[in-house]
């Protein structure tokens, strides 16, 4: 539930799920977030549960903030964020959240403390015109509050404080 424009697709080869797991998706797969996904709140909302993290860098490319969105785009600098599992239930509530397809999961190499990993990623299929980078501290391109707020109206409750749980 992200706000942004529209845009073509880009020369990124993306794998959308358009509501079904990627293929070779049998039971879980690795996801690496780097915006509002890393938020322990808002990840486990999205979810409808708490799930294990750890700690990875994405290399090739820059997180950018444009038409109120994040995304990654190629370049030679890298980007941190986490990896956790996710199953083909939490695929499908975070390509609600990831807006998909103004977002589509795309495989990526990811380096964690145990070394390389497999994982997916949601990134903007065509970034905005008009974008700058930001440091891996952003998570998102509007106040907390705001994202609580889209999570609650995409859940279909109304907000009872940043304390409410599902």
């Amino acid at each position: 539930m992200h706000r942004g424009g529209q845009g073509r697709r880009s020369a990124l080869t993306v794998l959308s799920t358009g509501g079904a797991p990627p293929a070779l998706f049998h039971h879980h797969m690795i996801v690496f977030a780097y915006g509002t996904l890393t938020v322990d709140i808002v990840r486990d909302r999205v979810l409808g549960h708490p799930v294990d993290t750890r700690d990875a860098v994405l290399r090739g490319y820059s997180k950018v903030c444009g038409w109120d969105y994040l995304t990654l785009v190629p370049s030679d600098s890298s980007v941190r964020g986490v990896v956790f599992e996710a199953d083909a239930d939490d695929v499908a509530r975070m390509d609600v959240w990831e807006d998909v397809p103004v977002y589509s999961l795309v495989p990526v190499t990811v380096e964690t403390d145990d070394g390389p990993a497999e994982a997916h990623t949601y990134i903007m299929g065509t970034p905005p015109e008009h974008y700058e980078t930001v440091d891996d501290s952003c998570v998102a391109a509007i106040p907390v509050l705001e994202i609580m707020a889209d999570l609650d109206r995409m859940l279909g409750r109304r907000r009872r404080g940043l304390r409410s749980r599902f």
